[in-house]
């Protein structure tokens, strides 16, 4: 639930224009999906890509 919340609001803050500020949350949520192996992993890497395009 954590990487999800993570997620969601990287993936809010970076379709605002503010990528930068929401690649930390990115990052933590590719890191708990890792270590979890959650099935959501790639939309996880997805969200981080996007934060990091506009960073």
């Amino acid at each position: 639930m954590i990487a999800s919340d993570c997620r969601r609001l990287a993936k809010a803050l970076a379709r605002q224009g503010r990528g930068a500020e929401g690649r930390c949350h990115a990052e933590r949520a590719v890191a708990i999906c890792t270590e979890l192996r959650h099935p959501d992993l790639a939309g996880a890497v997805a969200t981080l890509a996007e934060c990091q395009a506009q960073a």
